[in-house]
């Protein structure tokens, strides 16, 4: 479906600021968090003692522990990491990284997807910009989607959103060591700001594709135009004939058709004609002609907020005009004595279509790689 120009949507966000971290990790206490980054840079024990100020018992019992648990093992008057210590100070150390960064997150309150806030430039606006946010959000040329699910303050793995994979990407694209081990190990945690509220700013794409399964998992209900179009036939020898003429040739016909001439036979098929409805139903989505009219693929009681509409206006369409076979049978047979006019009359349906099918955002979201 063609869309004459774009229009402007807004997507309902949250900020946050994204955090990074381990379970395995979380169960370990600060000093033997200190005692790890010791360890990696082969401070002896002696030094050790020195340098974090705790009684030497303390010490060895928490080294203790630690080789039991095959993340240290001592070599000498000296411990060294494990490969399981390794990867344990890898991880903490990437958390650790990331973390210092604070970085600031746009949570779309649509789809549940997380972006980073610098990625967004200007396709943003929230209440932090008071004068044009309030312009932006009166506005009633834009169309404002509706908030989507509830979103949680925590996203973890096993969240359906995208916190992990931007984090990941983020932090393989900034030069971290990141092996399966430490990604399996991370989990992803959003902080929200709901004070700050915005909308990430999209366009109505100009060619839009119904029937496909979103990769976002979101779709849009949108209302669009269909048309029934009715071929209406005239005839030049018909038009001018009186009324009261028409009803007479009509009565004898049906009385005692005998006594009509071959003429009057041909003007009482003519009047038949007319008394005929040839309907069909435009599709300007695939641009054909149906049987039937189209269905709605929701209840239509929804409140309207929930729905984009497209306007009739905004689609490019062309005169609508059909042929079928009864058409074609009087074209044949009435030739220059036949005229057929066509009226279109616009019904709406409301369908289901995929966001990224509906707005350029998406699109791009997907394409690269953000989700």
């Amino acid at each position: 479906m063609k869309i004459e120009k774009a229009k402007t949507i807004g997507i309902p966000t949250y900020e946050g600021v994204i955090g990074i971290g381990s379970e395995d990790l979380d169960k370990v206490n600060i000093l033997t968090k200190i005692i790890l980054k010791a360890i990696k840079l082969g401070v002896s024990l002696e030094r050790l003692e020195i340098l974090i100020k705790i009684p030497k018992y303390l010490l060895e019992e928490d080294l203790k522990k630690l080789d039991e648990r095959g993340i240290v093992e001592r070599k000498g008057d000296i411990y060294c990491l494990t490969e399981i210590g390794e990867t344990n100070y890898s991880i903490l150390e990437v958390i650790e990284e990331f973390n210092r960064l604070k970085k600031e997150v746009i949570v779309d309150r649509y789809t549940s997807k997380v972006f980073f806030k610098d990625s967004l430039k200007n396709n943003y606006i929230s209440t932090e910009d008071k004068e044009n946010y309030e312009k932006f959000h009166i506005d009633k040329e834009i169309y404002k989607l509706e908030t989507g699910k509830f979103i949680t303050q925590l996203f973890y793995n096993l969240s359906p959103a995208n916190s992990k994979n931007i984090v990941i990407k983020f932090l393989q694209e900034s030069g971290f060591n990141l092996n399966e081990d430490i990604i399996e190990n991370l989990y992803v945690q959003v902080t929200l700001n709901t004070n700050i509220q915005g909308y990430i700013l999209g366009n109505l794409k100009e060619s839009l594709v119904f029937n496909t399964i979103s990769n976002l998992n979101r779709d849009v209900l949108v209302e669009r135009p269909y048309f029934k179009v009715k071929a209406i036939p005239s005839f030049k020898s018909v038009v001018g004939l009186k009324k009261d003429v028409k009803e007479a040739i009509q009565k004898l016909n049906l009385e005692n058709s005998e006594l009509l001439s071959e003429k009057a036979k041909n003007l009482v098929s003519k009047i038949e004609i007319l008394k005929k409805e040839s309907v069909t139903y435009y599709d300007p989505l695939e641009k054909i002609y149906l049987e039937n009219c189209l269905k709605s693929e929701v209840d239509t009681k929804i409140s309207e907020k929930k729905i984009f509409k497209i306007e009739e206006k905004a689609l490019k369409i062309k005169a609508l005009e059909f042929e079928n076979e009864f058409l074609q049978e009087i074209k044949n047979k009435y030739q220059n004595d036949l005229e057929i006019k066509y009226s279109a009359q616009p019904n709406n349906i409301i369908q289901k279509i995929a966001a990224e099918e509906l707005i350029d955002f998406y699109e791009e979201v997907l394409k690269n790689g953000l989700c």
